[in-house]
């Protein structure tokens, strides 16, 4: 097995160890889960992909994965041609959410969870001055529940 498969590898264990821990992943999806998913991870997506994760890409040397970063941003925050229908990946969630029953005003004007901004402020700050496949492994976690 060559170095870089060896790498990717163990952080998708690393990744599948977190997911395996976590009893988020493990409880049946309810109503009241769905919106609240709904609410914070539409918030989540737009500044992850809007602040988070252009840390990491600024923080690696890789010109071709950096740009690959830049470009899984894009669709999150722009479009996404290739699975979305053109449309950026917030927006689909929220349209989930009307679709589940929510008024798009009250999505819309959502606010963060304390939880969902420690989160934020954690990611910041090991994004400052932590190797970027720190940040990758952080980023795969926060989607793994995609």
């Amino acid at each position: 097995m060559s170095a870089g498969k060896s790498v990717i590898a163990r952080l998708d264990r690393v990744v599948n160890d977190f997911v395996a821990r976590c009893r988020y992943f493990h409880e049946p999806m309810t109503r009241g889960r769905a919106k609240m998913f709904v609410l914070q991870h539409r918030l989540n997506t737009r500044q992850r992909n809007s602040v988070l994760k252009l840390k990491v890409a600024t923080n690696c040397p890789d010109w071709d994965t950096r740009v690959g970063i830049i470009q899984a941003c894009s669709e999150e925050i722009i479009a996404d041609h290739k699975h979305g229908g053109g449309r950026p990946h917030w927006r689909i969630l929220e349209d989930l959410g009307v679709r589940i029953g929510m008024r798009r005003a009250v999505i819309q004007q959502a606010q963060p969870l304390p939880s969902t901004q420690l989160a934020w402020a954690a990611w910041e700050g090991l994004m400052a001055n932590q190797h970027w496949l720190e940040g990758i492994v952080a980023n795969t976690c926060a989607e793994r529940v995609n």
